[in-house]
């Protein structure tokens, strides 16, 4: 089933318009079962926004609520590994970027400036992590730009801290909370979406704006075919890092509707 955009120049207008579709294919069903609509939200102001519509509509309440948020992937795809907390993976990283330099060769410059601090390094991981950038293909990005000596001994020693990071995680059954987006993303690969919305048919996505760190799992959703994804978007009048997405134009809405 496609993916599609719902935009519009107003936030009141573009929650109307996802609040009433949600609300209008749900009815008066119950669940947990025959529910056809998931909706994803990224913050709770707007799931209790949607609570007072369905009340006000004399919606009678769910028995699983077809509601979620970003940060509830973890548990709707069944993600049983632990998360790495934030400190303990900074100074790993810290750890593994100060070994690995030693073989490569270069200068520990960016090193952890303490306990809490944060490695040049561990940036540098934040852009690769949510797109699941596996350390063969950086390494072999890297290997493209290795003009010099230098160049090339920093690019090793930015693809073995990588590798090495991950292997590790992997050995101690962690992961980097910033990999979320990217573990969700091959799970849908593999068919899991409909299993994590309930069976429902239809998505409903409101409240991101923005690619960053989610455009694996945007492509993941474009992909599938089990669901259809209707994501809500600001209407933009330049082109957008969103185009390409999805095959059929944008349906624009007015401006009615409150949030």
């Amino acid at each position: 089933m496609p993916l599609r955009f719902i935009r519009s120049g107003t936030n009141a207008a573009l929650w109307a318009a996802c609040s009433e579709s949600f609300l209008s294919a749900v009815g008066d069903r119950t669940g947990p079962s025959d529910l056809p609509d998931f909706l994803l939200l990224t913050h709770r102001v707007q799931r209790d926004a949607l609570l007072e519509q369905a009340v006000r509509r004399g919606v009678p309440g769910w028995l699983d609520p077809p509601v979620a948020f970003f940060s509830d992937l973890r548990q709707m795809f069944g993600i049983e590994s632990r998360p790495v907390g934030i400190l303990t993976g900074r100074m790993l990283v810290a750890r593994l970027a100060g070994q690995f330099a030693l073989s490569a060769g270069v200068r520990t410059a960016g090193q952890d400036r303490g306990p809490s601090g944060t490695h040049m390094l561990d940036r540098v991981f934040s852009e690769l992590l949510p797109e699941g950038v596996r350390p063969a293909d950086l390494r072999r990005a890297l290997e493209a730009t290795g003009v010099d000596a230098f160049t090339r001994r920093r690019n090793a020693w930015v693809a073995d801290t990588y590798e090495a990071f991950l292997s590790e995680l992997a050995e101690r059954q962690l992961y980097d909370p910033r990999s979320i987006h990217s573990m969700v993303a091959e799970r849908i690969d593999r068919g899991g979406l409909s299993a994590a919305v309930g069976g429902a048919r239809r998505l409903h996505v409101y409240g991101v704006t923005s690619l960053r760190s989610r455009q694996r799992l945007f492509q993941s959703l474009a992909r599938q075919e089990a669901v259809e994804v209707l994501v809500y978007l600001p209407l933009e009048d330049e082109p957008s890092e969103w185009d390409g997405l999805a095959d059929a134009p944008a349906e624009i809405v007015g401006e009615e509707g409150q949030v």
